[in-house]
């Protein structure tokens, strides 16, 4: 059995799903994070939502990890998600979000530099 590499910390607070990914994540990490936002979505009974993506510390993921990744993207984009802020340090990191996970291109979804920024963008999907 593999450790899980990769932290989160999740909150909710008025349908706005709020993570920090925090360093590099493995396949383990990444099937912690989905199973937890999972449960999450699942608690909110289909009413509509947004996310907002901390990635200010997020190093990055294996390749296994970016597929699963992918997968779980594409599922999300079946749910009531109405918009999703990733907030980000160099693009270079959104670049790789992008080529890794194409099914964002189905989501509603802007990158900000400020958690401030990317809070308000998402208020005005809810």
């Amino acid at each position: 059995m593999r450790v899980a590499h990769g932290n989160t910390e999740i909150s909710v607070v008025d349908n706005i799903i709020s993570c920090a990914c925090i360093g590099s994540f493995n396949l383990e990490g990444v099937y912690l994070y989905i199973d937890e936002i999972k449960s999450i979505i699942s608690s909110l009974k289909e009413k509509e939502f947004a996310m907002i993506i901390d990635n200010t510390k997020f190093v990055g993921c294996t390749p296994d990890a970016f597929e699963e990744m992918e997968v779980y993207s594409t599922w999300l984009c079946k749910t009531k998600l109405k918009a999703k802020a990733f907030v980000i340090k160099s693009q270079v990191n959104k670049n790789i979000i992008l080529h890794r996970t194409p099914s964002l291109s189905s989501q509603n979804i802007a990158f900000f530099s400020h958690y401030s920024e990317a809070h308000a963008w998402v208020k005005k999907f809810l």
